[in-house]
């Protein structure tokens, strides 16, 4: 079977509800995970696993299959280290993947319910904050690649993580550090939303107790842009900190969540002054 041919088939597998996997074609779109060609990764691939999870397409014995791909062969860090131009693909459609297998490990309805256990809970977990920290790849859109949108999707996975009961204080403080270090690190300004995916994750942890205004408030607090500085990347790391917060601000405030001292400080640090 030819690629041209393997994609039509797995095409029409993709609009059938009721359609099956064989073990090879799993291994096949695991393969194909950071495809550079967009058509491939994201309009087969990832509504694949898409419709694969929330439709129950695969068997357990397959999901674990995916999981235990992602965890050996450490695609969520495939290539870090390199200066390789789309390597970043893999690393971002990863984070999906891992959205997928948290949201329905945790859902008791899905078919996936607890299919991992506590400590690959963590693992994910962990390994997410961690991506978050050490990616530098801040691409949204791209001209040639599609869709890369790293930290978007690394924050679309923390935001249905941070919701699981197994996210404890700990991981909420590693998320506040390693956010911390990214607002910090970034030497643009986002242009593809990705800090209202990141802002997603927080409004989650105070929706569900996990964070406090009066926590969020300090963590606010030990940054120190100048807003006013003549660095071109000062301006910019102060925009998407600001960008941030205003989102958090106006999503808990429109459902009517806002507490009242969160409110007064952005107003006051973000909104008023600048």
């Amino acid at each position: 079977m030819t690629i041209e041919q393997k994609i039509q088939y797995l095409t029409k597998k993709l609009n059938n509800p009721k359609a099956r996997y064989t073990d090879e074609e799993l291994s096949w779109l695991i393969n194909h995970i950071g495809d550079p060609d967009a058509k491939i990764r994201d309009e087969l691939v990832c509504n694949t696993f898409g419709s694969g999870f929330f439709e129950e397409k695969f068997t357990r014995e397959q999901v674990r299959f995916l999981f235990e791909n992602v965890q050996k062969r450490n695609l969520l860090f495939y290539n870090i280290s390199k200066n390789i131009s789309y390597s970043s693909l893999t690393r971002s459609f990863t984070c999906l993947l891992l959205e997928l297998l948290i949201q329905t490990n945790g859902n008791q309805a899905s078919k996936y319910f607890q299919i991992l256990s506590l400590s690959e809970e963590q693992f994910i977990f962990k390994g997410l904050i961690k991506y978050l920290e050490e990616e530098h790849d801040y691409s949204g859109y791209d001209e040639k690649y599609g869709w890369i949108h790293a930290i978007a999707h690394c924050s679309d996975a923390l935001e249905v993580s941070v919701v699981q009961t197994s996210f404890n204080l700990d991981l909420i403080n590693e998320l506040l550090s390693a956010t911390h270090k990214l607002f910090c690190q970034i030497n643009k300004k986002f242009i593809d939303e990705e800090e209202y995916h990141l802002a997603d994750v927080f409004i989650a942890g105070l929706q569900n107790n996990k964070l406090s205004s009066t926590n969020l408030i300090k963590w606010f607090n030990s940054f120190n842009f100048n807003p006013e500085s003549s660095s071109q990347i000062e301006f910019h790391r102060f925009g998407n900190l600001k960008s941030f917060a205003e989102d958090i601000y106006v999503k808990l405030n429109t459902a009517n969540l806002l507490d009242g001292d969160l409110k007064k400080y952005i107003e006051k640090e973000f909104s008023q002054m600048y």
